[in-house]
């Protein structure tokens, strides 16, 4: 089994609480605790292309 791809899984799980999902902000946070300062900022790189498609208004 592949190693889990925690900069996607983190970015959904972002995605998912803007978009209003309150387990989603909970899984959020034991994903952020596993890692690094690069594999966060390129979430936020995903984050910001994809909020502007799945939530255009917030």
């Amino acid at each position: 089994m592949p190693a889990p791809d925690l900069v996607r899984a983190y970015a959904w799980y972002v995605l998912s609480a803007i978009g209003g999902d309150p387990d989603a902000a909970i899984s959020q946070e034991e994903v952020v605790k596993k890692m690094t300062k690069e594999q966060i900022e390129k979430a936020h790189l995903l984050i910001d292309d994809y909020r502007v498609w799945l939530y255009p208004f917030r």
